[in-house]
């Protein structure tokens, strides 16, 4: 009995959907849901399936179509998105910034991106109005606020070194660095990642990246051991600030992790962030959880 096109192409469909589900599952562990969201409404997917009416329920399906049209098309890695120039800058030129404290900041230029090479530190918005110090822990926890503090509230010893921690009230003002300038966004951070040689940062395996070491900073004057795999390739100079929790105000792996603010919130509501650790090469990104948490803030220039 001969076999028809139509069942012989819905019997291959089936072993690449076998074939790929495992990778399938990578991705379901590595991506957060609103990357995929958007991944699932791309054009490439869209020429080949109908869209897909976004629900909780088909999530899987649409990382399985996604996968098994990146296998047909044998296109991984090269998708009309992922086609950037080449990148011939990696700290090549830097600049001075000045914030509303007068804090200067050196400045380093990524690719097409100019970047603050340290932490934010500023107690003022760009407007000059005051941002709120929180000290007390309780207070920390419950405010609505925008706000800073210090690691461990010591702003000899962290405050200088490591910058200030903001809660996402802060961020979402749009103030927080000087004119011209904005807080880091999900864009901007995977630029980044890409820049630093993870070109598959949004369809790769994020844990097998190796642009967080290539961002922080050599040693172990502020990394604890072992620092694995710090180049500090273009100056980014990243630095393990700690955090400062949602959860009564409690600080948090200063030293271990550095977590970074992006300006961007997912379609749950939830703020996402970026981070790196001090036993890990990768730069990875998650929910940020509440808005109280306090993070870090690095500044990128306006185009």
């Amino acid at each position: 009995m001969k076999t028809t096109m139509k069942e012989a192409t819905k019997k291959n469909t089936f072993s690449i959907q076998l074939i790929v589900k495992k990778k399938t599952e990578v991705l379901l562990k590595n991506f957060p849901d609103w990357h995929i969201h958007k991944l699932c409404s791309g054009q490439k997917i869209k020429k080949l399936f109908e869209p897909l009416r976004w629900n909780r329920s088909n999530f899987v399906k649409c990382l399985g179509l996604i996968a098994i049209a990146l296998t047909i098309l044998g296109c991984t890695k090269k998708t009309e998105e992922s086609k950037k120039p080449e990148c011939d800058c990696l700290g090549c030129e830097t600049g001075i910034i000045t914030d509303a404290d007068n804090n200067s900041y050196k400045t380093i230029r990524i690719c097409d991106t100019w970047w603050m090479a340290r932490n934010l530190a500023t107690t003022h918005f760009n407007d000059g109005t005051l941002i709120l110090n929180i000290i007390d822990d309780l207070t920390w926890e419950t405010t609505s606020s925008p706000a800073y503090c210090a690691y461990n509230n010591d702003y000899i010893n962290n405050y200088f070194i490591y910058g200030a921690l903001y809660n996402f009230y802060a961020v979402e003002t749009q103030k927080l660095c000087p004119v011209g300038w904005h807080v880091a966004s999900y864009k901007d951070w995977v630029s980044l990642a890409e820049a630093m040689g993870d070109t598959d940062y949004l369809t790769g395996d994020i844990l097998t990246g190796r642009s967080g070491g290539k961002l922080k900073e050599k040693g172990t004057t502020h990394w604890k051991n072992p620092n694995i795999a710090a180049s500090d390739t273009a100056g980014f100079t990243a630095l393990p600030g700690g955090l400062r929790s949602t959860t009564t105000g409690v600080y948090y792996e200063l030293g271990t992790s550095g977590f970074w603010h992006s300006s961007d919130i997912n379609e749950y509501g939830v703020m996402v962030d970026f981070q790196i650790l001090n036993d890990k090469s990768y730069l990875t990104n998650g929910t940020g959880g509440a808005k109280n948490n306090g993070f870090s803030v690095r500044c990128v220039r306006n185009n």
